[in-house]
């Protein structure tokens, strides 16, 4: 448990920029992604609806795991769970956005 506690903190550390990374896309991977919006609307619609199912089931099963743990190890799935639930809800908003119901 121990070796997973400071392999988790070794990658929570070397992936601090990422959000940043995301939030401050360059305008040239935003014009790629429109590019292959525009190229192949219903592919890259279906990549954003599996990758919705994915962030959603994700979700469920640390939801379930949480029940089983205590301590601090509980509350750090309850803050992955979070983090899965944000970009899911990031997902579906960008599903509205590009194909509205």
């Amino acid at each position: 448990m121990c070796r997973l506690k400071y392999r988790f903190r070794e990658q929570a550390r070397s992936h601090r920029g990422t959000t940043s990374l995301i939030t401050n896309m360059s305008g040239q991977t935003l014009a790629n992604l429109r590019r292959q919006l525009h190229q192949h609307p219903r592919h890259f619609l279906d990549h954003l609806a599996h990758a919705r199912e994915s962030l959603a089931s994700a979700n469920v099963m640390a939801n379930d795991l949480v029940d089983h743990l205590q301590g601090t190890s509980r509350h750090a799935l309850l803050g992955i769970a979070q983090v899965i639930m944000l970009g899911e809800l990031a997902v579906n908003r960008a599903l509205d956005r590009l194909d509205p119901p």
